[in-house]
């Protein structure tokens, strides 16, 4: 995982933990293959010897201007859906 990240997922983890946030990892049956306890080892076992960069994951920009589906990125270009399941890695505010 680059520095940068790594910084910066350390930072909202303490940040969050000084307000009191539970940050408890779910069960490693929750069927969330990333959250279970070797989910680093899964990714670096599929990536081989490519280094993790933000560049690997794709971007989802939030909705606005009144729109209510977000823009996904897909092999046919751009995709809109209405709702998302995943994992935020990292976010910013404007």
């Amino acid at each position: 995982m680059s520095t940068r990240l790594m910084e910066r997922l350390n930072d909202r983890a303490q940040s969050l933990e000084s307000a009191g946030a539970d940050l408890s990892l779910a069960s490693a049956d929750s069927g969330y293959v990333a959250l279970s306890s070797n989910a680093l080892d899964i990714i670096r076992d599929n990536l081989k010897s490519q280094p993790l960069s933000l560049d690997l994951f794709d971007v989802v920009k939030s909705p606005s201007g009144g729109s209510t589906v977000f823009s996904v990125p897909g092999l046919s270009g751009d995709e809109a859906e209405r709702e998302l399941t995943g994992i935020v890695l990292d976010f910013t505010t404007p």
